[in-house]
């Protein structure tokens, strides 16, 4: 019930009072039970908002769940189930270039699109009443970070790291596996870097090369590509994981502008020195970025300089 003048007074005020001290007595009463009106009116019109947020909050935790298409992974190549409907897909993203993507059968229409986000691939395709699937043929084993293992020597000491097997942190940057790409790119952040993990089985000198590509009007940018270790080989297994051992020696280097950023340049940079065997992190980072955007990296390569 509802308090108010036009309710009956408390049981004091039926014996005759009419003091001054009992009517504020019963004014405090009344403004108490107004102050609850408003609480209670606060209540009904907050109520309705907060089960719609924790409805809301409980769908998006359920939306996330079910944020990637159902796939199923056959040597080389990942097959996605694509409901009816659906205009896109989203899937984790893997550590291997991509050669084709198409769809299974002639029910699949239009040509699909590939878009490599930070830490996903979004496929776009023109809307279809049928389910249908994607075939996405990958030129490798289609492995995710956890996967990765220490990149091994090649025969002669030296390394060959494919952008592919980098590891990636930041905001932006990502392993793009478009064919004509297959990089580490939209490097534009400038806090942004990338690292592979190798295992050396002798200590030596190494020269580095890197094979990067820069857009008209964008070189100019400072970058670093250091040694850091050593590392536990089981350390580095998840996505957007900082590399935090010290630097064992540096290269620097600027960026060289070659007409586009996939038209990619090898370039000598410096030498770099192991001094034991081990397991270490070689990073691309930037000091500067100059324009717009840093570079893409394909790959970079280390060459035993002999004694």
């Amino acid at each position: 019930m509802e308090m108010g003048w036009s309710q009956p007074r408390p049981k004091f005020c039926d014996v005759g009072y009419t003091s001054a001290k009992v009517e504020s007595s019963y004014r405090k009463e009344y403004e108490m039970g107004q102050q609850c009106d408003l609480s209670l009116s606060a209540a009904r019109t907050l109520l309705p908002a907060l089960f719609l947020i924790l409805f809301t909050s409980h769908i998006s935790a359920q939306d996330s769940l079910r944020e990637f298409a159902e796939t199923k992974i056959d040597g080389w190549t990942i097959n996605v189930d694509v409901p009816a409907g659906a205009e896109k897909v989203v899937i984790p993203n893997f550590h291997a270039p991509m050669r084709d993507l198409k769809w299974e059968s002639s029910k699949g229409k239009g040509k699909p699109e590939l878009t490599p986000l930070v830490d996903k691939w979004q496929i776009k395709f023109a809307k279809s009443d049928e389910s249908r699937t994607l075939k996405l043929e990958l030129g490798g084993k289609p492995l995710r970070t956890e996967e990765l293992t220490s990149i091994k020597p090649r025969p002669d000491g030296g390394f060959d790291l494919p952008a592919h097997l980098a590891h990636v942190v930041g905001k932006k940057l990502r392993y793009e596996t478009q064919p004509w790409k297959n990089t580490v790119g939209y490097w534009v952040v400038a806090d942004d870097y990338a690292y592979f993990i190798l295992q050396f089985n002798k200590p030596g000198k190494f020269n580095v090369g890197i094979l990067q590509g820069c857009g008209k009007g964008q070189g100019g940018s400072d970058a670093t590509i250091s040694l850091h270790g050593p590392v536990a080989a089981d350390k580095y297994t998840s996505n957007q994981q900082p590399l935090d051992e010290a630097s064992l020696g540096k290269v620097d280097f600027q960026v060289e502008e070659t007409g586009h950023f996939q038209n990619f340049k090898w370039r000598h940079v410096g030498e770099l020195s192991v001094a034991t065997k081990g397991i270490y992190a070689i990073k691309v980072a930037p000091r500067k970025i100059a324009k717009g955007a840093l570079m893409d990296v394909r790959a970079i390569s280390l060459t035993p300089i002999p004694k």
